[in-house]
């Protein structure tokens, strides 16, 4: 009788022991899941930071919710180097995400920090065309290339900042513009400036006529326009590039065959409307979604995405 006694006891505290294990290791995973759920809310709510930190918190996490701390601490690096500009480091940091598909809200903001990758890489290639073309005395496409970095979203940091150094630039441009007296300002009398001033155009309609663009008629201006203009593949060009349409900007596109296309965008001077700015000469392919754009002092076309 003793022996059966015992014999259940033993039981009785092995089971005990078993419940109370279970039940710890109930409670780490509880709270580790809490955690995890927590991070997921806080980063849908676009708080990443608070994200990471719910996770560091965490007494214990999988190794999922490991690699998820991980990917978030990668994603806020990245952000925090874009806004002090440092455009190369921010990119390895997103290098690393590339693979990254869950959980969705992470997948979400790795999307908009690539986008923000996307624009302040745009602005610093603008602003230093800006000081470029300026010193170079191309006051045309000094002031495009300053339009195009005013027409990005200044809520980006590195974005505000560089159109803040480049505002010294406005006051000159304008002054090298108001003087301005080439032949295209003096012939713009008859209208469509940024269609007479357009390397495509000049060279389409000269092909097919024989004579300057400059002399030809409104009405023959128009007809040669609308054959270069091509929606479906600027909407595809803007969405590759993350560049910005800018009210009056005027885009004209060629086909060069083999899914490339050369894209211009012009717009007209903001103190001489007689002067059409040269926002930019791209190539875009439809195939690879990269595109490139013209430097106008060397000819040279430069990946940009």
């Amino acid at each position: 009788m003793k022996k059966l006694f015992k014999g259940l006891l033993i039981v009785s505290l092995i089971a005990s022991l078993a419940a109370c294990s279970k039940q710890s290791t109930s409670e780490t995973t509880t709270k580790s899941d809490g955690s995890y759920q927590t991070a997921i809310t806080d980063l849908e709510a676009g708080n990443t930071k608070q994200a990471y930190q719910d996770l560091t918190q965490a007494d214990k996490l999988s190794v999922k919710e490991q690699k998820f701390k991980q990917n978030l601490k990668y994603l806020l690096t990245a952000k925090k180097n874009l806004a002090a500009n440092r455009v190369s480091q921010a990119e390895k940091n997103l290098q690393k995400l590339d693979n990254v598909t869950s959980p969705e809200a992470l997948t979400k903001q790795i999307t908009k920090v690539q986008k923000e990758y996307q624009i302040v890489s745009l602005a610093n290639e603008y602003y230093n065309d800006v000081i470029a073309y300026y010193k170079a005395d191309k006051a045309s496409e000094a002031a495009g290339s300053l339009q195009s970095l005013n027409s990005l979203p200044n809520s980006y940091q590195a974005v505000a900042n560089l159109q803040q150094k480049a505002a010294q630039y406005n006051y000159l441009i304008d002054q090298a513009q108001a003087t301005s007296t080439s032949s295209a300002s003096q012939s713009s009398a008859s209208g469509y400036i940024n269609a007479r001033s357009s390397q495509i155009l000049s060279s389409q309609y000269k092909k097919a006529t024989g004579s300057d663009i400059s002399s030809a008629s409104s009405a023959s201006i128009s007809s040669f326009t609308k054959n270069l203009t091509n929606d479906e593949i600027l909407q595809a060009f803007r969405d590759a590039t993350g560049i910005p349409q800018e009210a009056g900007d005027q885009y004209y596109v060629q086909d060069l065959g083999d899914d490339e296309y050369q894209i211009e965008i012009r717009h007209t001077s903001n103190v001489n409307t007689t002067v059409s700015n040269l926002k930019g000469m791209y190539k875009f392919n439809t195939s690879t979604k990269k595109a490139q754009k013209q430097d106008a002092i060397s000819g040279q076309y430069e990946d940009i995405n």
